[in-house]
């Protein structure tokens, strides 16, 4: 559907401007400009003008007279004059919101190629930006008077949620909108598509919290109210001709245009009798726009209306539109533990520590059995809180206890809190300091030569295996030029202690998780499945049992990079680049410095080819279905091509650069021996420039 509705603007003030003479026979022309939308919102206001750049043309298309007008129009009508020579033919351009004026147009071709940028995804304080044309325009005596409709650069996005065919216990409560694929520029006059991964936002226009409650609150009928978004025009055509309904409209994420076209995310909070989803966890639902299931066009000035109806349980879709991995079965539970992991007080004093469980109403227990062991060895003694959530101990001797916590049913979550009883009687505790370093100044992903932050983990002494059952997951975070722990450490009279320690420290963002307190200081890792959204990931430990703890961190990660080699067409461009069929979760153990448990073959993709793909190392042995798969654009046209890594092999804390060549529609790297050949592409493994380097 467009939208129009008239709006008239008093132009307040004309700040620059030119124009050339005009012969003595001249009139005087009136600009009128209305803006018309078929609906009048307020966030952002649909027929906001700030600005104007105005430019008139004659009948073959070049530029007499141009104008810049920077004042907010706020209702009535805009008009701008112009002197014209009768009996002659003139065509009128105008845009609105831009910010600034347009130079360096000589004709209207110039204009029409005229692409427009955005800042940011949201960037309409001064309006949305619109552009409209009169056409050829003859002047006489009889018309004088031009009218211009200026129509929305941005499409509407309207959705709302019927939640009538849902399942009787199922809650689906939303928390974001986002457009996902969200353009960042667009041809003023001339229809726009997204070309490469450069020219899109990586996070796009998005309404979340209370902006998106509206999709949680009933219009009518179980129907919920509607929320709007808006992006620039982005038409990538018909590119599922096979597809019949909107399940089908899934692209192949190893392909580079799967990253162009344009769709919305929904992120919700879950519940039903089997599943949930946890604090800060949600469920993901995706879909591509467009007019139909084979179609990928968001066209400029239309007002799209989506109706999202999901039933049942609705999570009966298994593909990229619907994301599950952020779902807990109950019995998943999830313990918030307060003060904190690692507690300590003095002789003579007490101690409160208690928890939290979700879901509400799962099992929560301390374990009495650690609590008797530390009492026998008279460190403190304890009294349990009458609702079983809590303990206060009375310390009683110097040293250090452990205490677990566990919860759900059966019991799925646990936690460990580290308690440290220092002497009353001494004036001064020494206290564990911190030097970390990285053995080499930066990675290939542009990380930082040293961490900011890390997870630090600890066992006492140093016969057997290493256990994390004195210190777990405490972060230490940078500051002042040196380390901060959340809980201040002190040595332990005399007592060796291994520390183990990764960065950065754990989060839902990262794909970094450590695994249960008192194993093996070990972490599980799940990479990003976009090379822009990956990190680096650093280890180290040591051995002390006084002065400062020294952590050198190594990259434990491996690093996959591209650049073009000495042959590649000046009109081309290396436009897509993914692997597919890599594992990109594992367990890292610190201690051995041993990956272990690679698992999740999948695709992971790279719009920008500066960039270096960070992954668990592995080697493709005999029968890997592993590839690389390359996307190069010439003069519009785009080629792709797959090789096979079987035999390849990546380490650990090394940096492989892939040197691709590209000429005449055939791919090539300059090498002194061709491994692998698929096609017309083939990669040299044994480029002596730079091929394998530490990093």
């Amino acid at each position: 559907m467009r939208y129009a509705k008239i709006l008239s603007v008093l132009i307040l003030a004309l700040l620059c401007g030119c124009r050339k003479e005009t012969s003595p026979a001249s009139t005087v022309v009136s600009v009128n400009i209305a803006v018309t939308p078929a609906t009048r919102t307020d966030d952002p206001d649909e027929v906001k003008i700030s600005d104007l750049n105005i430019f008139i043309f004659d009948a073959g298309g070049h530029l007499e007279e141009s104008a810049y007008i920077d004042s907010h129009m706020n209702g009535g009508e805009a008009r701008y004059s112009f002197s014209w020579i009768g009996q002659t033919d003139c065509r009128v351009f105008a845009c609105a919101n831009l910010g600034f004026r347009i130079t360096g147009i000589r004709s209207v071709g110039d204009l029409e190629q005229y692409r427009y940028h955005l800042s940011y995804p949201d960037e309409y304080s001064r309006g949305l930006p619109m552009t409209g044309e009169s056409g050829i325009v003859h002047i006489d005596d009889k018309v004088n008077d031009i009218d211009i409709n200026l129509v929305s650069m941005m499409a509407k996005v309207s959705l709302c949620i019927d939640r009538t065919r849902l399942g009787k216990n199922v809650k689906f409560n939303v928390k974001s909108v986002q457009v996902g694929g969200c353009p960042k520029s667009a041809c003023l006059f001339s229809q726009s598509k997204v070309s490469g991964g450069n020219d899109v936002f990586a996070s796009g226009y998005c309404k979340s919290y209370g902006e998106a409650d509206d999709l949680n609150i009933d219009r009518s009928g179980g129907v919920s109210r509607e929320v709007s978004v808006y992006m620039l025009e982005n038409m990538q055509g018909r590119l599922l001709p096979e597809a019949k309904t909107e399940k089908d409209k899934v692209l192949d994420m190893a392909d580079a245009v799967a990253g162009l076209c344009s769709y919305i995310e929904i992120q919700a909070e879950y519940r039903s009798d089997s599943l949930y989803t946890g604090p800060g966890e949600y469920l993901k639902y995706r879909f591509y726009l467009g007019d139909s299931p084979s179609d990928f066009d968001v066209q400029r000035n239309c007002h799209y209306h989506i109706r999202v109806s999901p039933s049942g349980s609705g999570l009966e879709e298994d593909s990229w539109r619907i994301d599950k991995s952020s779902l807990l079965p109950y019995g998943k539970a999830s313990i918030h533990l307060h003060p904190g992991n690692y507690v300590e007080g003095k002789v003579g004093s007490d101690l409160h520590i208690w928890a939290e469980i979700e879901p509400k109403g799962s099992r929560l227990s301390f374990g009495e059995e650690e609590l008797e062991y530390d009492k026998s060895r008279g460190i403190y003694d304890y009294t349990m809180d009458k609702d079983g959530h809590g303990v206060t101990l009375h310390l009683k001797k110097p040293g250090s206890g452990i205490l677990y916590i566990e919860g759900g049913a059966p019991a799925s979550a646990a936690e460990m809190v580290v308690v440290t009883v220092l002497d009353s009687l001494r004036t001064e505790n020494v206290q564990v300091r911190f030097k970390a370093s990285v053995t080499k100044s930066t990675s290939p992903s542009g990380n930082a030569a040293s961490p900011a932050d890390f997870s630090l983990s600890a066992c006492l002494g140093t016969e057997g295996a290493a256990h994390t059952d004195y210190m777990w997951n405490m972060k230490v975070v940078k500051s002042d030029g040196g380390w901060t722990s959340s809980t201040p450490l002190y040595w332990m009279n005399d007592t060796d202690i291994r520390f183990y320690a990764f960065s950065p420290y754990p989060s839902s963002d990262n794909g970094i998780s450590p695994l249960p307190a008192g194993g093996a200081p070990s972490l599980q890792f799940s990479a990003k499945t976009r090379a822009e959204e990956q990190i680096d990931l650093f280890a180290a430990s040591d051995v002390r049992r006084e002065g400062t703890v020294q952590l050198a961190f190594n990259h434990t990660l491996t690093a996959i990079r591209f650049r073009k080699g000495e042959t590649f067409s000046e009109d081309a461009a290396i436009t897509g680049i993914s692997l597919s069929g890599i594992r990109g979760d594992g367990i890292y153990n610190i201690e051995n410095g041993e990956w272990t448990s690679l698992s999740s073959e999948r695709t992971f993709t790279m719009s920008d080819p500066a960039l270096a793909f960070m992954l668990p190392p592995q080697e493709f042995g005999r029968g890997s279905k592993a590839c690389l798969n390359i996307t190069v654009t010439e003069n519009g046209d785009s080629e792709t091509g797959s090789i096979p890594l079987e035999g390849h092999k990546w380490e650990k804390g090394k940096l492989t650069t892939y040197s691709i060549s590209y000429s005449g529609g055939h791919f090539s790297v300059n090498s002194t021996e061709n491994l692998f050949t698929s096609g017309d592409i083939t990669i040299n493994e044994t480029n002596e420039d730079n091929t394998i380097n530490e990093f």
